[in-house]
């Protein structure tokens, strides 16, 4: 998960950079880039917590299979960025942020320890505040998003 949140905070902070001549574009990026790195500090001060106490974490794993997978769809992003538009890469970026939001739900039972489900719980947290952004600012840029946002459509 460390890593997933240092990929994002790396590839909002080149969107900024990528995207600089858009004042907006580029502060929000920028703002994203440093939530995504207080992300990242906060596991690592998880990971020091279950190091001191590993037997309260004891079978309490997260699908690490599937943190990988978005954070190679995240270096994907980051590679292709310079030949996007800033329609694309919003639109590209809001379906990661809703990966990474679906994930940490997954990880919220009831078997897992306090201070782990906290954790989780401030991870959804920001990935919706960040999904707010992003779909606010699209919203705003006439960026087609309702498909990533509302998800698949129910047939029937």
């Amino acid at each position: 998960m460390e890593e997933m949140e240092e990929t994002m905070a790396e590839l909002y902070k080149d969107m900024s950079r990528v995207f600089s001549s858009d004042e907006e574009a580029s502060a929000l990026f920028a703002r994203l880039s440093r939530e995504e790195m207080g992300h990242k500090l906060s596991i690592q001060l998880e990971r020091r917590i279950i190091k001191q106490n590993p037997k309260i974490y004891q079978g309490n794993e997260l699908n690490t299979e599937v943190v990988k997978q978005a954070t190679a769809a995240a270096q994907d992003l980051k590679r292709d960025l310079h030949g996007l538009s800033l329609g694309e890469a919003v639109s590209l970026v809001l379906a990661l942020e809703k990966s990474s939001a679906e994930q940490h739900c997954k990880g919220g039972s009831d078997e897992i320890p306090p201070a782990l489900g906290c954790l989780l719980t401030n991870l959804r947290a920001g990935d919706k505040a960040h999904l707010e952004a992003l779909g606010a600012f699209a919203k705003r840029r006439g960026v087609a998003t309702a498909s990533v946002l509302e998800g698949p459509k129910k047939h029937g």
